[in-house]
């Protein structure tokens, strides 16, 4: 049952990952659950471009959409980025 998340975590644990990696995407699994509602919330259509947390591009649109709100996006940055914001992670860790 690939809905049943113990089910996965010891799929994931067998097919050899650490338990602390499988435990720490658990956490991830929870904050993308969480976005996904906020999107359904913002626009229930397929796909969603969200930019910096506030611009969203909805359903299929013209590339002057997308530069807008690109444009929009970085007006409203910070000039600059303390160590909190600006943050990516991947399975090899974070960075800034």
């Amino acid at each position: 049952n690939v809905f049943d998340r113990a089910v996965l975590k010891d799929i994931a644990i067998n097919a050899g990952i650490s338990r602390d990696v499988v435990e720490a995407c658990e956490f991830a699994a929870d904050d993308i659950a969480e976005d996904e509602r906020t999107a359904n919330r913002i626009a229930p259509g397929v796909p969603l471009f969200v930019f910096n947390s506030e611009f969203y591009v909805s359903g299929a649109q013209p590339v002057e959409k997308f530069i807008e709100a690109l444009g929009r996006a970085v007006d409203a940055a910070p000039e600059a980025v303390d160590s909190e914001q600006g943050v990516t992670c991947s399975s090899d860790g974070c960075a800034l």
